[in-house]
């Protein structure tokens, strides 16, 4: 019998940011409100998040790219704490579980949110999974981006206005860079093992200075961003975003200090700060976006 313990640890909860943050800030950019189609977007985001890590966990386990010498937390199926065949199904059910909140919402807001369903569990899978896994050729972090970005920020507000506008699509952006970062800081950490068993991460073609740089440009262009999601929107409100700077500073010093110690350990800080920064800058956001709904503050 498997711990709750180890299933909450292969569900890797601090990528579950990346997962939320699209949400909250997609129905926020939306023109109207229905509370159950959030719930619902927010149970596909967070299950597919799930599957990902799950099926990460299971490919990787069994293709023997995690080994005993990585240096991040241990996976489950690496470590023989999961059989591989629990570890499917568990992948199996979380992408069942996505794909029922997913059948509700298209039969509200239109059958097409099932081809795009179909396109995320394809992606999911193949993520790790399948002859040629994308995460191992250097295509994790476009992935990410459109998927945990693009696709689920403008989802997200599709689900509630069931039409697509520009202002989720701009307010996708700063999200789903958001998101690449917590893929970006990740990668720096496992850039000895992946090397030695030949997953050629953009971090392995890197190196450990140039993915540094490219995690401190995603999270200052992130920020940078609210400027333009607030101009289109035509109000001051979402700059409360900017309010997440002090935390964007912590993570990527935290960062620094585990690449500079070549600590592993400093750099799982970083990671979790990334993800909290993420949390954070989307709740803020979400907030902004919600309050220039109702009590406009506009620039002109």
């Amino acid at each position: 019998m498997v711990s709750s313990e180890v299933w909450l640890a292969a569900a890797r909860p601090r990528t579950l940011p990346a997962a939320i943050s699209p949400v909250l800030v997609g129905t926020a950019a939306a023109t109207r409100f229905v509370a159950w189609r959030m719930l619902a977007a927010l149970v596909v985001a967070v299950a597919i998040q799930v599957a990902v890590n799950f099926a990460n966990d299971y490919f990787d386990g069994v293709r023997g790219v995690d080994t005993a010498d990585r240096r991040g937390p241990r996976r489950a199926v690496a470590a023989g704490l999961v059989r591989p065949e629990q570890m499917r199904r568990a992948m199996v059910v979380a992408l069942v579980a996505a794909a029922a909140a997913g059948v509700a919402l298209a039969a509200a807001a239109g059958w097409v949110l099932v081809l795009v369903g179909g396109l995320c569990f394809a992606a999911a899978v193949g993520y790790s999974g399948g002859p040629r896994p994308y995460a191992s050729a250097g295509l994790g972090e476009v992935f990410v981006f459109v998927f945990f970005g693009l696709v689920a920020t403008v989802g997200s507000a599709y689900v509630q206005d069931e039409s697509l506008r520009w202002l989720p699509a701009i307010a996708a952006v700063p999200v789903g860079l958001l998101s690449v970062a917590l893929l970006v800081v990740n990668n720096l950490r496992d850039i000895p093992t992946d090397t030695r068993v030949g997953k050629r991460t953009v971090a392995v073609r890197l190196g450990e200075r140039r993915t540094f740089y490219l995690f401190i440009v995603l999270i200052n262009v992130a920020i940078l961003w609210t400027g333009l999601v607030a101009l289109v929107a035509l109000s001051v409100w979402p700059a409360m975003a900017f309010g997440a700077l002090p935390l964007a500073l912590v993570a990527q010093n935290r960062t620094a200090d585990g690449l500079e110690a070549d600590d592993p350990a400093l750099l799982v800080v970083g990671l979790a700060a990334t993800g909290r920064l993420q949390l954070l800058y989307g709740l803020l956001l979400a907030a902004g976006l919600s309050v220039a709904s109702v009590a406009p503050g506009g620039f002109f």
